[in-house]
């Protein structure tokens, strides 16, 4: 048990919205009791400080205040108002008369329900678990009856509140959600009611335990909730970006209500690889795949340079030779396409190079083909979703609720999909791509649907090449999908009939759809595939190197993992991370230095990470604190000692973002790939285009894309791209020069 009140105080100001605690504010009291549920203190314990803090708790009637006092015992001197009038506990205890009890008078006792549920051995929840459960419940029925104004309703709102006849509908769906969570039977009309404003969501594939809560704050166009985040007033997440848990409890729980017919949401369905091009186009659960290309296909010049790439019969790159007095853009635009050559020529005769099938087996290298390929694509896009909104959720039984019911809209947009799938896109070019744009459009923005676009946005990408961008497939070009990770940093590979290639990458405003897992950088991937100014006496090449190098350092950030195991860590492991910490961002600071990285710069990156604005915690401060709470849900040692370890760690980590990205940006001469990045602006799609030599992707690093329990990126050396001139490059206005 965890006493020391600085510890309590600073953990308490985490959870809280604004990091102000406050002893007269109820919804905050409710998370310092899990603050101190966390640190170890006993149920009596917990009561007996809450108690005295407590100025006054509203009650609805008697009835009510008589079952919370019995189970909480609360000082006679406690402020309490029952009903419309204000008391204390002591003379609110009174002669003790009852009152006719009403709906949800009775005390409920959620105990025997949770003390059912068990882990998916079969494994009855230990006393941990159980507690956990409650106060999650707890929070759920305090926020929904919780006033207009209540601090803990500001999330997200933007100033704005729920209407009287939404915090109406939130306090009957809190009373029927408690009879269910009690085993009670209720009304179709109450447990429709209540799906209309509480929903559960569907756990994701890389959290299949996660328990979470979302409540809709305004009434949809049809009157019921509306779930729908990226329209109106967006549902409100109870339990924050983790939920309330990725644990065993968390999907008992979950699994039970689903089970009891409470509405669940779906997040994930069409998320995470589900949708991916190589899940889109398989038979037998394996992708399908273009005729791999023969080695003989390669040709090569007597200095072993690829001379040639026959990628079809239709198709063949071209070596490009040099010209006399060619002018700097051509020599980039010579380098640009070489490099793509040499590497496609040598992935072939390693048989490394392997194209998606989207349709029969056919190559994009005629109008006909690509006609045939976009149709049977797009009509593999619908059938895909179609399947996915028919599958159950996982470790739910089967029933009137699972699969939850594919919404109107969605089903709107998976059938004009199918449809525009069976029309000719060449018969009235314009037409078609302004349907395909429109229906993308849609589908980004549909609640569930729109998880799914930053997949189908390879194939989009594709289709529209294949389509001339609207001109009709005579006038489109080759488009490749290359199968997985076949090919580094390419999302889609373009052949022109007269042997041009170009290598394109896909983001959806500005990230790149192909996110790392927490391995390689994804930064590297890009240096490699780029072309570098001389810097001193550094040869372009050896820029190149030095820059690859940098974009590799985060790997040693994390390599003494095992002082994280430690129960207290010794000072010894202190004292042992915080010195490897500070030599892993002197080699950092170094290499950014020789690679003309100014000092100044260095001194505003190490003062801007742990900048605190109008009191919010710093960006350093924010992903500790995240991390901590991973920590604590997976049972890891927590505590001030690893706080400060990780305070390093991430430090060393927002260092090398900045210094690898910084470096890349201001030595960059030309890429080797392109960019589409598409945004929805006003119900449209948007796309910004970057070549690579004239228009450049300028990646600008993002620090918090998640962490690990150790503090490692979710996607390390990720950044947004920003496509601009390269005479006037993006990068200048994210930092001081």
């Amino acid at each position: 048990m965890i006493k020391d009140l600085n510890k309590i105080l600073v953990e308490w100001s985490y959870r809280t919205s604004d990091g102000k605690p406050d002893v007269n504010n109820r919804a905050k009291l409710l998370i310092l009791e899990n603050v101190l549920n966390d640190f170890g203190w006993s149920r009596e314990a917990r009561a007996e400080l809450l108690n005295t803090l407590m100025v006054e708790i509203n009650f609805k009637n008697q009835a009510a205040f008589d079952a919370y006092n019995k189970k909480h015992k609360m000082r006679k001197t406690t402020k309490v108002t029952i009903g419309d009038e204000e008391t204390t506990v002591g003379d609110a205890e009174g002669d003790g008369k009852e009152e006719p009890k009403e709906k949800g008078d009775e005390p409920i006792d959620r105990e025997k329900v949770i003390d059912d549920l068990t882990t998916d051995s079969g494994k009855p929840l230990n006393d941990r678990q159980k507690t956990n459960i409650k106060d999650n419940q707890k929070t759920t029925l305090n926020y929904l009856r919780s006033p207009i104004d209540d601090e803990g309703r500001e999330k997200g709102m933007k100033g704005k509140k729920i209407s009287e006849e939404t915090h109406k509908a939130h306090i009957r769906a809190a009373d029927t959600l408690e009879d269910i969570w009690a085993g009670k039977e209720v009304s179709d009309e109450d447990k429709e009611h209540l799906s209309n404003w509480v929903a559960v969501v569907e756990p994701s594939q890389g959290k299949p335990n996660m328990w979470r809560i979302y409540i809709a704050r305004e009434p949809g166009v049809d009157g019921k909730g509306n779930f729908n985040r990226l329209r109106g007033m967006p549902a409100d997440k109870l339990g924050g970006k983790n939920g309330f848990g990725d644990n065993q409890q968390g999907k008992a729980m979950q699994s039970w209500m689903q089970a009891n017919g409470i509405r669940t949401v779906r997040t994930s369905t069409y998320a995470g690889k589900l949708t991916t091009p190589n899940q889109m186009f398989s038979k037998d659960g394996k992708v399908k795949k273009i005729k791999k290309i023969p080695k003989e296909n390669v040709k090569r010049n007597n200095d072993g340079k690829v001379k040639s790439v026959k990628l079809s019969e239709g198709l063949t790159l071209t070596r490009v030779p040099k010209k006399e007095n060619e002018t700097d853009r051509e020599r980039k635009k010579r380098e640009q396409s070489n490099a793509q050559i040499d590497e496609y020529g040598s992935l072939i005769e390693n048989g490394e190079l392997e194209f998606i099938d989207m349709d029969s087996g056919v190559n994009p290298d005629s109008a006909e083909n690509r006609k045939q390929i976009i149709q049977e694509g797009l009509l593999g896009v619908s059938k895909r979703l179609e399947l996915l909104g028919r599958r159950p959720i996982a470790g739910v039984p089967k029933g009137p609720n699972n699969p939850p019911p594919v919404d109107a809209a969605a089903s709107d947009i998976i059938n004009r999909i199918k449809d525009l799938s069976e029309k000719n896109p060449n018969e009235n070019p314009k037409e078609w791509k302004e349907e395909l744009d429109k229906v993308m459009a849609d589908l980004a923005e549909h609640e569930q649907l729109g998880k799914s676009f930053a997949n189908i946005a390879e194939l989009y990408s594709a289709v529209k090449t294949m389509h001339g961008d609207g001109k009709g497939t005579e006038a489109g070009a080759a488009a490749f999908l290359p199968e997985s990770t076949t090919l580094e940093t390419v999302d889609v590979l373009v052949v022109n009939q007269s042997g041009e290639g170009k290598n394109k990458i896909v983001t959806i405003d500005g990230l790149s759809v192909k996110k790392g897992d927490g391995g390689a950088s994804q930064l590297t991937a890009k240096v490699r595939k780029s072309g570098f100014k001389k810097v001193g006496n550094l040869s372009s090449e050896q820029v190149k190197e030095k820059t690859i190098a940098l974009s590799k350092k985060h790997e040693g950030i994390y390599d003494n993992d095992d002082v994280f195991n430690e129960n207290p860590p010794s000072k010894e492991s202190i004292q042992k991370e915080a010195n490897h910490q500070e030599k892993t961002q002197n080699e950092i600071k170094e290499s950014a230095k020789e690679l003309g990285v100014d000092p100044e710069y260095i001194d505003y990156i190490e003062e801007k990470m742990n900048e605190r604005k109008k009191g919010k915690p710093s960006q350093i401060e924010s992903a500790v604190a995240g991390i901590m709470k991973i920590r604590k849900e997976q049972g890891l040692t927590v505590g001030p000692e690893i706080e400060q370890m990780m305070k390093k760690r991430m430090e060393s980590y927002y260092l090398y973002q900045a210094m690898s990205h910084r470096a890349y940006n201001q030595n960059l001469e030309s890429q080797y790939f392109g960019n589409d990045s598409y945004s929805i602006k006003n119900g449209k799609i948007a796309v910004s285009e970057s070549d690579g030599v004239d228009k450049i992707a300028w990646p600008k690093f993002e620090f918090n894309l998640g962490f690990s329990a150790t503090g490692r990126s979710a996607n390390a050396g990720g950044g947004r791209f920003q496509n601009s001139e390269f005479g006037e490059p993006a990068f200048k206005k994210w930092a001081p020069a």
